[in-house]
């Protein structure tokens, strides 16, 4: 059984720390303000599910396949993205997913209307209802062999979508 604990993680921009005043790349080096929710089972804890994103984000995104836990050192992978987590994110232009990452739930990036391309690897499994809704500007996709589930309309009005390689 999957117990959540909800924790919030902020790492400062390692770009801001060299003097740069944006970013353009979410990495596991300049994650900011990205909410997380430690999944548990069986009282041990399996990984990260991304909660929410509650600042603008501006080009490439790139998530990644693990997060700091403890103060040990330790990791864990980031295995699932909320419903809706960057969904409204105009100025995201393109993305990559991690194979760590299994699930994608419904709206993930609802309404990212500059997003152009989207990479999920291998390892990705599960692609929720509606994932990519309304991102108008979305041409290009590559999904996976492993993926085993498309959601309902989770291409629903992605009028650019000219190409999808799997």
């Amino acid at each position: 059984m999957k117990h959540l604990i909800i924790m919030k993680h902020t790492l400062l921009l390692a770009l801001i720390a060299f003097g740069f005043s944006t970013a353009s790349t979410l990495s596991a080096a300049s994650v900011d303000d990205l909410d997380l929710v430690v999944l548990y089972d069986n009282g041990e804890p399996i990984g990260y599910q991304i909660y929410f994103y509650n600042s603008v984000l501006v080009g490439e995104l790139i998530i990644p396949a693990e997060y700091p836990y403890g103060d040990q050192g330790e990791t864990l992978p980031i295995i699932e993205i909320e419903y809706s987590a960057f969904g409204d994110e105009y100025e995201i232009t393109s993305v990559t997913i991690p194979g760590t990452v299994k699930t994608i739930n419904e709206f993930a990036f609802y309404y990212c209307e500059g997003l152009e391309s989207a990479t999920l690897l291998e390892g990705v499994t599960y692609l929720g209802d509606a994932m990519f809704g309304y991102s108008i500007a979305l041409t290009s996709v590559s999904l996976p062999q492993s993926l085993n589930r498309i959601g309902e309309a989770a291409f629903e009005y992605c009028e650019s979508l000219t190409s999808i390689t799997i």
